[in-house]
């Protein structure tokens, strides 16, 4: 907890490869490819070592949450907030016409 609030944290493994890229990259295949060997691929996902893979899963991240009714914090965008039950519990679109949330955020 903390000031009060239960907060929680997660990894997401292989993140870049959950976004899209939008820089056009082509690698020629290797040996590894039998007979696909030096035909030339385009890569659609984002990679590490991209310069723009760490913003692409950003974006690709924050759309995701938006979907599932957080949004960001305005003191800080990495922190991401949703309305909360007296009992700890997601509200959903009905409870927040019904009651105020117990946890709301400016």
């Amino acid at each position: 907890e903390l000031n009060g609030l239960q907060v929680y944290q997660t990894d997401i493994g292989n993140a870049f490869l959950e976004a899209k890229t939008t820089e056009k990259v082509y690698v020629i295949a290797g040996g590894e490819f039998g007979a696909l060997k030096d035909h030339l691929f385009v890569i659609v996902g984002s990679l590490y070592g991209l310069r723009t893979s760490a913003k692409r899963f950003h974006e690709r991240l924050a759309d995701v949450l938006r979907e599932m009714g957080f949004t960001p914090c305005p003191a800080e965008p990495d922190i991401w907030m949703r309305p909360m039950n007296a009992d700890g519990t997601v509200m959903t679109k009905e409870d927040l016409k019904k009651e105020e949330p117990a946890f709301t955020y400016p």
